[in-house]
């Protein structure tokens, strides 16, 4: 009998664009196409740079599609990287351990009906709450497993870099006014 193995995908893709606001519209239709959504939505700017941060689950059947539409529909891709963990070994630990802390659990529930003073009652009660305890927490690692093995994450990163021409523009207006002043310095220096 084959495993069927448990893969974990994650993304990024980053990339320059000449518009922050229709690129991102342009994104978040491919992610809605897709069945995605968009649980980090994040924007910075750094210096001459603004930049938009998206990150995206997508069930896993399409996430293929989705990093190759974006890749494909830009003019400058800067990076698209793809990892791929394999979970399976895992999963099945975490399944065998639920299998048997449930055995466990059904075992003490017995004894609980064959209990013959309130001693061993309270006992076994008290036995019976760390396992479900433990129960608990095995289905609750087991669930977030399956939710990452059945969605994938997509970093999505996109920068537009803002003109100079703001920014040289001052300093040519600067170097001329220093230069008009140190002008008349020199003027009022030969007078």
């Amino acid at each position: 009998e084959e495993i069927e193995k448990k893969i974990i995908k994650t993304g990024r893709v980053s990339f320059e664009t000449d518009d922050l606001g229709k690129t991102r519209d342009w994104v978040a239709g491919l992610i809605k196409n897709n069945g995605g959504k968009i649980t980090s939505d994040r924007e910075d700017k750094y210096g001459q740079r603004s930049g938009q941060n998206l990150t995206v689950r997508v069930q896993v059947a399409k996430f293929d599609k989705l990093i190759n539409e974006i890749s494909a529909g830009v003019k400058k891709l800067e990076s698209k990287e793809v990892t791929a963990s394999d979970v399976t070994e895992e999963f099945i630990d975490v399944e065998a351990r639920l299998g048997a802390k449930k055995a466990l659990e059904n075992r003490y529930l017995e004894l609980l009906k064959q209990a013959k003073n309130l001693n061993e009652m309270l006992q076994i009660e008290k036995q019976l709450t760390d396992i479900r305890g433990e129960i608990e927490s095995i289905e609750g690692r087991l669930k977030y497993l399956q939710n990452q093995v059945a969605y994938s994450t997509l970093d999505i990163y996109f920068y537009q870099e803002m003109p100079k021409t703001i920014y040289l523009g001052s300093k040519l207006s600067n170097g001329f006014r220093n230069g008009w002043d140190n002008l008349l310095l020199f003027f009022v220096g030969l007078v």
